[in-house]
Formats: C-alpha cells, structure tokens, sequence
C-alpha cells in the first residue's frame, strides 16, 4: 500500500513540474507577443525612434507598403497599377492585389499596423515550422523558441529591419513555401508554393526541385494551383493581367526597369551582379546575367535534391531560397529574410565541419548591415563605388557561400548522429 502512495505521490509531482513548465513556456510565448507588437507600434507609429542599429538607414518608412496600398485603391476603382512605368510601379503579378486589397478597408496608419503584426507572425510560424518538423521537443517549447527568435531576428538582423520598414511580402512567401516543403504531405501539398508563384513567380524554383524529384503531384498542383489563381486574378483585373504578362513580362519592360543604375546598385543578383561590372556593355552584361541565371537555378535545384535525399531538409530550403534570390532579375536585402535559418543548416549538417562553418559565415555576412553604406550616392566617387560594389557584392556571396556550405554537405557520408527524414513525424505534423 505504501509504494502505491509511493508512486501516486511520484506521478503527481511529476505532474506538477510538466503543469508548472507548459504554464512557464505560455508565459514565455505570450511575452514574446507583447514584445513583438510593442516593436511594431514603435516602426509604425514612431520610426525614427527605433532601439536598433543604423536606424537611419530609412527615413522614409514604408514606402513601398504605402504605394502598394494606393495602387490598391487604384485597382479597386479599374484603373492600371502598373503605370506610370517606372519605380515605384506595382512589381508584382496581378494576383498579389489579393494581399493588399484588404488593407484598402482600414486607415493608412492600422494597415501598416496590421501589416507589420503579420509578416511578424508568418516569420514567428516559418521557425515553428522548420523546428517542429526537423527537431525534437513539444509544441510550446517550440513555439517559446519560434517567437523570441523572431524578436532577435527583428532588432537585429538587417534584412527583416528591411522588410518591416519597406512592408515587403517576403515574410508571408517564405512561410508559403516552407510549409509546402517540409511540413504538408497529403494531397495538397503544392498548393502554396504554387500561391507564392502566383504572387511572385520566383517560388516557382520549388516546383523545378519536384519535377527533379520526379515528385509529380506536389509539381502538378502548384503548377495547376499557379494557373488558377493567374486565371482568377485575370477574372478580376483584366486591364492589369493582360499589361503584366504582354507588356511588363513578355514585353520586357519590367526586366529594363531592373537593368537602371538605382536599381542594380541595390541588387545582389548574378544580373545585377554582371550588370554592375562597368567594362561590360550592358546587353552582353544582361545576357551573362541571364546565362549565368539558367546554370544556377539548375545547379541550385540539383544540390537541394541531392542533400534532401541525405536528410539535410532546412538544407535544401535555404539553397532553394536562395537560388530563388540569385537567378532574379533583382535581389534586395529583403529577399533575404530566410537567413537566420542558417543556424538550424549548421546544426545539421555539423557546424564544426566545413559545411557547417560555411553556413555560419554566409549568416554573420547576411548579419552586418550593408545597405547602410548604399545611401546618400548622388555624385559617386571612386572610393563610394568601391564600398557600395563591395556591400552588395557582400550579400551576394553569401548566398553563395550558402550553395557552396549545401554543396559540401552533400559529399559527405551518411552518419549516424545525422538528422533523418522522418515521414511519421512529418505526417504527424502535416496540415
């Protein structure tokens, strides 16, 4: 009798303890929401006052957001989003009018309001993400994890200051594309890649990796997934569908508005890169850029599926994403709001191998703030083209460096102590 009061006594402060630790880990995430909607009351409502650094980096605050949200309004009313033609028209498909419509029913200040809380979360969700299906532990300690991350990553990782302070959407498209990749594996897997691409069109790397894959209805249904929210869109706004694909697309209109100075200097594309190089003739840079575009997006997919294959998932998501970024027509500092999901690449891979130390100078490079040094150029010199070629030149490596790291990995042997894919707890978490 008394061992059976022996172990009730056990298994009730056993209880005790888990009941006091999931009350701590809600504590601890309910904080981080506090904190992560004080940091977005203070970047709308008080930007100039913003606890980071190089906080004068934007001194006008969401000017992209905010010409999104009148091209809104003008799409509301019929009128073409992508005139006049030059910066800053409407860079996106049709079909990514769907986001910011919605934001055209509040006030100017609770749109960017509501706008920064949710690339907040889609970036808070994209680490639950990549944690719960790549790492053990529950779902609190996770979320806990997912959360304060997002609070560092927002005062102190450059391109998420960039995406919050522009209003960018590559927040909501990298949560897209994540759980497509890692976590869904029934029959709607595609689905959202292929509502990125619609938003995008770079996601559509993702669907490359299936094709290679030979996984062909996750390739299927985002491609069918793509057409239909095209189709829709082109339902919706006929006038700006038919200008985006015949006139900005096809016609090239937008690829020679990302071929100007003010916008190659802020680019950290191969394009921009070759565009950048002053000896070449901008037509033979452009078709370096292009070619140069195809051998990367091929190399890139191909190393993703080899160290996919290997069981290095966060891995190939990052050399994916950042393959996307390399073969665009312009790649900004936002593009990169994935990065600090290098430091899940070096845990998995090793971070003492030379694939892992790799994955951590490619993050401390993406960590200093170089568009910083890329402001204010309005006669150049020698000196400020040399440091503004090396900041965005910086930038490009590392996304290099990132493919160079998911190279490495894949040559070497499979190991015990290394992460395996799991399809029980994959399907377990699937949505």
């Amino acid at each position: 009798m008394q061992s059976v009061h022996l172990l009730d006594s056990k298994a009730m402060a056993l209880n005790s303890r888990q009941h006091a630790r999931r009350v701590s880990l809600v504590a601890v995430i309910v904080i981080g929401f506090v904190v992560l909607y004080v940091l977005a009351w203070i970047i709308v409502y008080h930007p100039f006052d913003r606890p980071w650094i190089m906080n004068n980096r934007f001194p006008a605050p969401f000017t992209d957001l905010i010409q999104r949200y009148i091209e809104s309004l003008h799409a509301r009313d019929g009128r073409n989003v992508y005139l006049p033609l030059n910066p800053p028209q409407f860079t996106y498909p049709p079909a990514a009018l769907v986001l910011f419509l919605p934001l055209t029913y509040l006030g100017l200040l609770d749109a960017l309001m509501l706008w920064t809380l949710v690339s907040m979360v889609c970036i808070s969700a994209t680490y639950l993400v990549v944690l719960r299906t790549t790492q053990a532990g529950n779902w609190l300690q996770h979320a806990a994890i997912a959360i304060w991350a997002c609070v560092v990553s927002v005062l102190l990782f450059p391109p998420v200051e960039s995406l919050l302070n522009l209003g960018q959407i590559g927040a909501i498209l990298v949560l897209l594309v994540t759980l497509d990749f890692l976590a869904i594996r029934d029959r709607s897997q595609g689905v959202m890649v292929g509502v990125a691409t619609a938003f995008k069109l770079y996601p559509a790397v993702f669907i490359l990796f299936w094709i290679v894959r030979r996984q062909w209805r996750p390739a299927i249904t985002a491609s069918v997934t793509f057409g239909l929210a095209t189709a829709v869109s082109w339902i919706a706004w006929p006038l700006n569908s038919s200008w985006f694909f015949s006139r900005m697309l096809l016609g090239g209109d937008e690829l020679r508005i990302f071929e100007t100075p003010g916008w190659v200097i802020r680019s950290s594309s191969l394009t921009g890169l070759f565009l950048r190089i002053s000896a070449l003739p901008q037509s033979t840079a452009v078709v370096l850029g292009y070619l140069s575009s195809a051998a990367v997006a091929i190399i890139g997919v191909l190393i993703a599926v080899r160290v996919y294959r290997l069981g290095y998932r966060v891995t190939a998501l990052t050399t994916l994403l950042c393959t996307s970024c390399l073969i665009s027509a312009v790649a900004f500092d936002h593009y990169f709001t994935f990065a600090p999901l290098l430091v899940l690449v070096a845990l998995e891979v090793g971070w003492k191998s030379a694939s892992g130390l790799l994955a951590v100078a490619a993050l401390v490079i993406f960590t200093f703030p170089w568009f910083g040094f890329r402001l204010g150029v309005v006669h150049p010199s020698l000196t400020q083209d040399i440091v503004i070629g090396t900041s965005r030149n910086a930038v490009f490596l590392a996304a290099v460096l990132v493919l160079l790291s998911a190279a490495l990995a894949m040559r070497r042997e499979r190991q015990a102590s290394r992460p395996v894919h799991d399809p029980e707890r994959a399907q377990a978490f699937a949505l």
